[in-house]
């Protein structure tokens, strides 16, 4: 009932809270980020509410006449006890596993206190952890530069942000991404508002937070056009791994996509042997 409604989740306007109840630190990292990726751009001056708006994490209410943030603008920049208030279940979990270990070597969640639990600085605190030991090539660009950003970077990179941009933060289990030596598998709550053959086709896309999408698209972080299984599975040929997957569960409703790193894992023989 939630999906079917007119205006989407993450577009609803929190009248109980104000701009300060959202972490400041998150919101001028990524403004400090936007502005080197777009050093043009005409927001890139704006004050902090107006640029909030502009993104969508924020609206001005008819009822007071005061700006508020959007569900979203709270999920992205908020703190983890004020977004919890708004939404019980939700909740980031990253774990690894690089060894043999039965012990997960490395773990960062949202409710230990360390940091602000919001789902821009969980993507920015595990990207380099699920990519840290994916082999690079050496390869140089135009300039003789060496070019560390591969296809399985990038596949990487889309299927963290697609978990957190489809979830459905009202439901059970939250975000949770496994990191091990040979694959990666990222699971969100919500089930899938499109056919699960179509999404793995690739080319269409329905956002369940399309306001998470465009503040995730403004930094780079994520296609925009349906193409993210795509981006996946051309990855997954270039390393002679095995293709992505995705598994739709019910009860409650979850997606899990899982990565195959094939020759890029750090375990993996060389290209020339496999």
């Amino acid at each position: 009932l939630r999906d079917q409604a007119d205006t989407p989740q993450d577009a609803l306007l929190l009248e109980n809270l104000l701009i300060d109840d959202l972490n400041q630190e998150s919101v001028h990292r990524y403004r400090i980020l936007f502005n080197n990726l777009k050093p043009d751009h005409v927001w890139g001056k704006l004050a902090d509410d107006e640029f909030l708006i502009k993104i969508g994490a924020a609206k001005k209410s008819r009822e007071d006449g005061k700006i508020h943030p959007t569900l979203g603008g709270l999920i992205f920049f908020g703190d983890f006890i004020t977004i919890t208030e708004e939404l019980p279940n939700y909740f980031l979990d990253y774990r690894e596993r690089l060894s043999n270990e039965t012990r997960w070597s490395d773990r960062v969640c949202s409710g230990d206190g360390n940091w602000s639990g919001n789902i821009f600085d969980f993507y920015f605190k595990i990207i380099d952890r699920l990519t840290a030991d994916v082999k690079t090539p050496f390869k140089l660009d135009s300039n003789l530069q060496r070019i560390d950003d591969t296809p399985i970077h990038r596949s990487l990179r889309e299927c963290l942000a697609n978990a957190l941009i489809h979830a459905d933060y009202y439901g059970r289990r939250g975000i949770v991404a496994l990191r091990f030596p040979e694959k990666v598998e990222v699971a969100n709550p919500g089930g899938l508002r499109i056919a699960l053959d179509a999404m793995i086709a690739g080319g269409v896309s329905d956002a369940r937070n399309p306001t998470l999408m465009k503040m995730f698209g403004l930094i780079n972080a994520c296609e925009k056009a349906g193409g993210g299984f795509d981006t996946m599975r051309r990855a997954a040929r270039e390393a002679q791994a095995e293709a992505p997957q995705a598994e739709e569960g019910f009860n409650p409703d979850r997606v899990t996509v899982t990565v195959h790193l094939g020759n890029a894992a750090s375990t993996a023989a060389p290209a020339s042997a496999v």
